[in-house]
């Protein structure tokens, strides 16, 4: 990192541009952070080549598709995605190592009878507040993603408001680290989202038996993911930048840009408790028929 600050305090001078080329199989260190998943800035962009992109100036390959597969068989399994497709070592490879093509799906339009439930993470630190909306399709068991959100540095009150706008009546599933106490007022945090309206559940996040065991939550996913029952579109970006990078060193989940991912996985663990959201409709007759005067009138008729 600190070659790379120094290449960058140079380029005012000239105005020029910087062009990085390299493999990374270092994983997701300083320098590759600020340009993936996606650029820090502006002024910065990432082109990704995969192996079999790399062609000569008239479209033909200058590697044979036999070369393509001998070489590809080479790479210890961890590395093939960085040396084909550019994408960053991750340890011992991705948790939710499945293709993107099995759980991507159009926005979907939830069904009346879908049941819906919010998983939230409370951040803190470097880690950013985040919550998941989760649509549960209870015909077929597949779950969907519907909402994210996610923000650094803001109030309880602002993270309660974005829960509020999206899905106010909806339950929300929240971790064990709710019941500590704010430093500032001594209320818990659980109670502080209460007050501000949000739809808590009495509990915190817990499997059936009372259990808060992670890797439960990520086989559970997996396995819907695997299955056909997990689905998430194209247009949830928190999502989707946190799940092409989650994953394990030296067997223990890498706890950094995961916040997504575990308000993820507490809604899973909750997903007993989803709840269907029925929007209140009222019939034509009635909406033309009210007149919010008449309890004035009635009361102006009685004093007369």
């Amino acid at each position: 990192m600190a070659i790379w600050n120094e290449c960058l305090a140079r380029v005012p001078e000239t105005e020029g541009i910087i062009v990085l080329t390299f493999t990374p199989l270092k994983g997701l260190s300083e320098v590759v952070r600020t340009f993936y998943p996606y650029p820090d800035s502006h002024e910065k962009a990432i082109t990704r080549m995969e192996l079999e992109e790399a062609r000569h100036d008239d479209g033909s390959s200058h590697l044979a598709d036999e070369e393509v597969a001998n070489m590809k068989l080479r790479y210890p399994p961890y590395e093939r995605e960085a040396r084909q497709k550019g994408i960053p070592v991750l340890g011992s490879g991705l948790i939710y190592a499945v293709s993107e093509s099995e759980i991507i799906e159009p926005p979907p339009t939830p069904g009346p009878f879908w049941a819906r439930i919010i998983g939230l993470d409370l951040g803190g630190g470097e880690h950013a507040t985040a919550f998941t909306l989760l649509g549960h399709d209870r015909d077929t068991d597949c779950v969907h993603v519907l909402h994210t959100y996610k923000a650094v540095d803001a109030k309880i009150a602002v993270h309660a408001a974005a829960i509020n706008s999206t899905s106010p009546r909806v339950p929300v599933a929240w971790p064990k680290d709710a019941h500590i106490r704010d430093r500032n007022d001594g209320r818990k945090f659980a109670d502080i989202y209460r007050q501000h309206g949000t739809f808590m559940l009495r509990d915190h996040a817990q499997w059936p038996d009372g259990s808060v065991g992670v890797e439960a939550g990520l086989a559970e996913i997996l396995n819907r993911m695997v299955e056909g029952r997990f689905k998430c579109s194209y247009n949830h970006q928190h999502f989707w930048e946190e799940v092409r990078v989650y994953h394990r060193r030296n067997g223990v989940v890498h706890k950094q840009f995961d916040d997504t991912m575990d308000s993820l996985r507490y809604g899973m663990m909750m997903l007993r408790y989803a709840k269907r959201i029925r929007e209140r409709s009222w019939p034509s007759h009635a909406r033309s028929m009210y007149d919010p005067l008449d309890s004035e009138r009635n009361r102006q008729g009685r004093m007369n």
